[in-house]
This record gives C-alpha cells, sequence and structure tokens, in this order.
C-alpha cells in the first residue's frame, strides 16, 4: 500500500526525531525509527535511545485508501487494531535521500522486507527490520494531561546550574536531574547545583487545579535533550503526563511527545536547606541589581580561581565588593528596609551572578536569616538559593 505526504513536512518531522536517535547502538533497532501509519490516515514516527525517546504525530494523504490493514502479530494485536502498516527503516538514510530528491511530495510502500521511498525522479530503497524489536513506550500515565507554558519549562531547564556546569555532567543520581512537582494549581521545577551549594525553584500557576499531585526527578541527559527538542517545537504550551507510578517522564508539545528517563534516588530537600519563614526580606530594584552585578562582571571576571562576592550593609541598602586576579570592585545598591548594622554575607561569586542575570521581573527580593545561612534572590517566579561561603579561619 502506498502512503504520501508533503517532503518539507517529513523532513521538518524527521529532523526532530533524528535528535535523540543514536548513530551507533549495540541495538540496530535503535539506529532506526518506527513508523506506524494508522487506518484513518495518521502516522506517527518514533525514535528513541536508551534514556529518551521521541514521537512525532501527523496526517498523510494516501493513494489508497487504507482500509486492509495487514495482519497483526497475537501479542500485539489489540494494540494494533488500527493500523494499516508498520516498519522500522533508518532514519538517517532517510534523511539524505529527502534531502536530495526534487520532489514536493514523498510516497512510500512497503515490498517485502524493504521500504520503498519515491520523490519527484528520485526513488531508493530501504531495508526494515522487525517491528517486534523495537522497545515499547508505557502509555501516558495521567488521564488528564497537566498544562504549562514551554517557555517557563524551559528556562528552568536552561538555567540549572546542575546540567550546564562547564559543559558535563558533575555529579549523579537525583543530583543530576531537575525535580518536577504538581500540587493544587502550583507546578515547581527546581535544579540543585552539584554539591548543594546552590537551589534554583521555578514556580508556575495552572490553568487548573490538578486532581493528582506527583514529584519526579528527571535524569540530566534526558533534560539536556529535551531543551534540544523542544526548542526546535513552534507549540507555546505542553502537556505533562508523568503520575507517581511512571517509569518514565512524559510531556507533549504540539505533534510532539517525550519520553525521558527518571534520576535515581531522592533529590535533596531544599526546604531543610532554606526556610523563607525565618528569613527577613529586602527589595531592591531589579534593573539596578542587574546592572550592578553586570558592571561587576565586567571590572572583576571571574578567574580560574573561583572568588567571593560579599554584601556589607550599608546606609539605604548593601554594598557589594569583589576582588579578583584581574580587579577589584566596590558599589553600594539600595534595599527597602536598609539592613541591620554590621550584617556581612559571603558567597560564591560565579553562583551569585548566575542568580543575577536571571532576575527579570518588576521586584526582586533578597531573602536573608543570617550571615551563616544561604541567601536566596527572587523574583515572582524564580528562586536562586545560595549556600554562603563560610571561613574557617
Amino acid at each position: 500500500m502506498r502512503f504520501d505526504m508533503k517532503r518539507d513536512q517529513l523532513i521538518k518531522g524527521l529532523s526532530v526525531i533524528a535528535r535523540v536517535v543514536p548513530d551507533r547502538s549495540t541495538k540496530p533497532v535503535l539506529t532506526c525509527a518506527l513508523f506506524e501509519v494508522q487506518s484513518g490516515g495518521g502516522i506517527t514516527i518514533t525514535g528513541q535511545d536508551v534514556n529518551v525517546a521521541m514521537r512525532w504525530e501527523t496526517t498523510l494523504t494516501s493513494e489508497e485508501s487504507p482500509n486492509h490493514a495487514r495482519e497483526v502479530l497475537p501479542e500485539t494485536a489489540a494494540a494494533e487494531d488500527n493500523l494499516a502498516e508498520r516498519f522500522v527503516a533508518p532514519i538517517k538514510r532517510i534523511r539524505d535521500f529527502l534531502a536530495h530528491c526534487d520532489g514536493t511530495t514523498v510516497s512510500f510502500e512497503t515490498v517485502d522486507s524493504h521500504v520503498l521511498f519515491r520523490s519527484g525522479t528520485s526513488e531508493c530503497r530501504f531495508a526494515t527490520l522487525d517491528a517486534r524489536e523495537f522497545p515499547r513506550l508505557p502509555s501516558p500515565a495521567l488521564k488528564e494531561p497537566i498544562e504549562i507554558s514551554k517557555a517557563s519549562f524551559l528556562d528552568a531547564l536552561r538555567n540549572a546550574p546542575s546540567l550546564w556546569e562547564r559543559g558535563k555532567p558533575t555529579s549523579s543520581g537525583a543530583h543530576a536531574g531537575v525535580w518536577v512537582a504538581v500540587r493544587g494549581d502550583r507546578i515547581a521545577l527546581r535544579n540543585a547545583h552539584s554539591n548543594a551549594t546552590m537551589f534554583v525553584q521555578y514556580e508556575e500557576t495552572l490553568d487548573q487545579e490538578c486532581a493528582e499531585s506527583f514529584a519526579a526527578t528527571l535524569h540530566q541527559e534526558s533534560a539536556r535533550e529535551l531543551l534540544s527538542v523542544l526548542s526546535e517545537i513552534p507549540a507555546q504550551k505542553l502537556s505533562v503526563r508523568t503520575a507517581k507510578s511512571s517509569t518514565k517522564f512524559h510531556v507533549e508539545c504540539g505533534e510532539y511527545q517525550f519520553w525521558g528517563s527518571l534520576a535515581s534516588g531522592k533529590f535533596p530537600d531544599m526546604d531543610t536547606f532554606f526556610q523563607p519563614a525565618s528569613c527577613r526580606e529586602y527589595t531592591v530594584s531589579p534593573s539596578q541589581f542587574v546592572a550592578i552585578s553586570a558592571r561587576m562582571a565586567a571590572v572583576a571576571p571571574d578567574g580560574e580561581n573561583h572568588h567571593t562576592v560579599h554584601l556589607v550593609a550599608a546606609e539605604n541598602g548593601f554594598e557589594i565588593r569583589t576582588t579578583s586576579e584581574y580587579g577589584a570592585f566596590s558599589e553600594v545598591f539600595h534595599a527597602d528596609p536598609p539592613p541591620p548594622a554590621g550584617l556581612s554575607l559571603s558567597l560564591n561569586y560565579r553562583l551569585f551572578l548566575e542568580a543575577c542575570k536571571h532576575m527579570d521581573d518588576e521586584e526582586v527580593c533578597l531573602l536573608v536569616e543570617s550571615p551563616l545561612k544561604p541567601l536566596a534572590i527572587a523574583d515572582a517566579r524564580k528562586t536562586f538559593v545560595v549556600a554562603p561561603l563560610i571561613s574557617r579561619s
């Protein structure tokens, strides 16, 4: 049976799926994609590696009405009742063919143990593998998915110090993941620095209250892949389908679905590390605060040996001081109410700047309990909690 679809549409979908398909694998089926054509005219293409999987679902037009589904295997018949065709083929080679053919549409049909692709004057035959060998993905865990802003979710992934520090993993287990929790009408995404010296938490109010609550930690490599693929998808909303019993982190965005491995172990508890109720709150101007931080980074940039930034109580605000191998910096910014005389905080320079550069709301608050306790830098949606540097002399 022959099926047709737009060439550009197929190229676009395969480009996203190919991001999670390895070039080489001990399991040859993982270097391929699973094509499933439904009797109603839809098609899903799935690619996966050990930790992540992507599925793209769209529609096609068929030269023949797909009303004669092929015979399916007894053990999978229930799941394949609506399938007109199902095969596994090498995605990278198909993409190469599509990139060099000259037609605006592409057709494909299976012939024995091969699939034949045609476009314009070009055609190419690819060997297929047994679809039974392709790993099956779990069904959606939540009947009613939780919708959230894709931009907020990407911010949480993109700004995670534990994920992007020096471009390589810095820890293992739950420390190396992104903690996602839903309770009532709130969703929180939390990241931890490799040695728990910094936490980042994003919170957002959901459009409606969620009947189910859950907490899961997305594995570091899965989070990297999710950030990469979501950045290429134009949809503005995504749906979280993960539940308490899930073995995979499952989200849906537009025509795409993503499954990622969950990290082992328990995510560090920020609530024991930092307690907002015990803190005193100081309101600062975000524009002034961020501008001063930027000037500090320019005058006294971080060197190979990470240095310290000091926040010292000054008249009507805080004085920010630091010295590096490249220079020294000192400037005062306003805080309301003024901090008590003698208050002095010492923080990791790089982690402090990481928090400052992401403050973009109308109001920024500094939450301080004592010089020996973490400092929180927060706006309406983001909270950066930075552990103090304590002198042992």
